[in-house]
């Protein structure tokens, strides 16, 4: 999953506005009604959009139930991902 992300080289403008509850974090998600194949994008960015990370994801196949709010909820996963991903990187 993080191979389908882009993150800034630098970040730490962009985990100084998580920490405060100022960044902005958009996901959108689409479904085929004719494949049944979902697919989500996010994106995490400071206020000035001037630092982001964002990432597409098909969703995990294998969900017999699948529909557009399972694939908005994938969405929110990955943004979970990344945010993980850069308080890790934020730390070393």
């Amino acid at each position: 999953m993080l191979n389908q992300m882009t993150f800034p080289p630098q970040i730490d403008s962009l985990v100084h506005q998580i920490i405060t509850g100022t960044a902005i974090a958009v996901t959108d998600a689409s479904l085929s009604p004719y494949t049944n194949v979902a697919a989500s994008s996010f994106v995490i960015t400071t206020n000035d959009l001037q630092t982001s990370c964002n990432g597409s994801h098909g969703v995990l196949p294998g969900i017999d139930l699948i529909d557009s709010y399972r694939a908005e909820l994938y969405g929110i996963y990955t943004i979970m991902v990344c945010l993980q991903h850069t308080s890790l990187r934020n730390t070393k």
